[in-house]
């Protein structure tokens, strides 16, 4: 098998577009659900900690100019910079498939890990026979990423440079699982190293622009997006990325417009446009147009994991929980290491009173990513409220206060 077969475009491409889902469901301890932040953006989740539940990205402040003028200057430069971009954006997607792996449950993502699982055991079986042939280390670590198990992945790349150093598609790709895993001083050292050797290479500007918005740089990662815009106007990833800086800094309107004018370029009708402007219409609570965008884009690619994931959340917080529950399994099944979309699929079943299958989510939740602090807070709520274990309870409160160094309210009233 070549190696083209599992090409590196597949982690480029979450590096480069993707972004956080729609916020996943924390229990209240009453019983009743509120959104809270994605763990992986610390700002948001210490936010959802302190008790504020969040629904987007904190607003970046700025340091106050010395004169008024010289400040309503400088915005209304940056409002035209931004507005330009937005005129001249062919293609604007915010986001893309993420991928995360699950634990031992019945649930309908199984079938899907044990055919990845089946895929990887004769990767390694082959890599075994054929030690010197990197490609089968490679087409496991691929895989190992898909399913979220990134400890193995990153094992796999390594393997594979140890025999080539200079390996550029295993070294991109990670590059991109630290990414994800929020160690962008590595990701960083791998992208500039590649580029001192390739300084014209887009795919690697870009990804070391992501890396600058990623760590809040962004001065650098406009500059970086709009210096690829130039080179290549219809570079599609650098626009994206650009509406992306603009939406973290809740610049919603420039993000919608981006988004908005980037339609009348697309041929193949790119869902990932429709999820971002489902994810912006949700910032700016119009949740019409959000539930429209995120069908829309379903109906343009029915294994958008995080689409449906998106589409759930609306739906859970309207009261269809057997539609949201159809949803969120659509997106575990798509991708079966999808940490939020496991715990938003154990909130649904808690509320249709299936407490061992709401356990299991969360557990899977947790498999994927340890520090997910509002999945053992849920847990803690499940056991103390539905399955009268109040020492269980106390040991999943302890390990939410120990990741957020925020105290739970222990409440003696049964939930609702």
């Amino acid at each position: 098998m070549k190696r083209r077969t599992w090409c590196p475009i597949l982690l480029l491409l979450l590096v480069g577009c993707a972004s956080t889902p729609v916020q996943p469901v924390a229990e209240r301890p009453d019983g009743k659900e509120k959104e809270t932040s994605t763990p992986s953006e610390t700002k948001r989740k210490e936010g959802a900690a302190r008790g504020g539940a969040t629904t987007g990205p904190a607003p970046v402040t700025t340091a106050k100019l010395p004169a008024k003028e010289a400040a309503a200057k400088e915005a209304a430069a940056k409002e035209a910079a931004a507005k330009e971009d937005a005129a001249k954006a062919p293609e604007t997607p915010l986001t893309a498939r993420e991928s995360f792996a699950l634990i031992d449950y019945a649930g309908p993502s199984k079938a899907r890990e044990e055919e990845l699982l089946g895929m990887i055991s004769r990767y390694e079986l082959q890599a075994a026979q054929k030690p010197d042939d990197t490609t089968n280390h490679f087409n496991a670590g691929v895989l190992y990423a898909r399913l979220g198990n990134y400890e193995r992945a990153i094992a796999a790349y390594r393997r594979v440079l140890e025999k080539d150093p200079d390996a550029r598609e295993a070294l991109v790709n990670l590059a991109g699982i630290y990414v994800i895993q929020g160690k962008f001083d590595r990701a960083a050292e791998i992208y500039d190293r590649l580029l001192s050797r390739t300084p014209n290479d887009a795919d690697l500007q870009l990804n070391r622009g992501i890396v600058y918005r990623k760590e809040k740089a962004f001065e650098k990662a406009i500059e970086t997006f709009r210096n690829l815009i130039r080179t290549d106007p219809k570079n599609v990833a650098a626009h994206d990325n650009l509406a992306l800086v603009y939406f973290e800094q809740g610049a919603y309107g420039l993000a919608d417009a981006i988004l908005e004018n980037t339609i009348q370029y697309v041929s193949d009708q790119d869902a990932r446009i429709y999820n971002n402007l489902g994810r912006v219409a949700v910032e700016r609570k119009d949740l019409p147009k959000a539930l429209e965008s995120f069908r829309k884009a379903i109906t343009l690619d029915p294994e958008f994991a995080e689409a449906h994931n998106n589409l759930a959340l609306l739906l859970l917080e309207e009261g269809k929980v057997d539609e949201a529950i159809r949803h969120f399994e659509e997106a575990v099944i798509a991708f079966p290491g999808f940490a939020e979309a496991h715990l938003n699929l154990g909130v649904a079943l808690r509320e249709k009173g299936n407490y061992e299958g709401a356990r299991m989510e969360y557990e899977k939740a947790l498999a994927i990513t340890p520090t997910l602090a509002v999945a053992y807070r849920n847990l803690g709520i499940l056991y103390q409220h539905y399955l009268d274990d109040t020492e269980k309870a106390e040991e999943y409160y302890k390990k939410y206060e120990e990741l957020t160094g925020t105290k739970v309210a222990r409440s003696d009233a049964r939930a609702r």
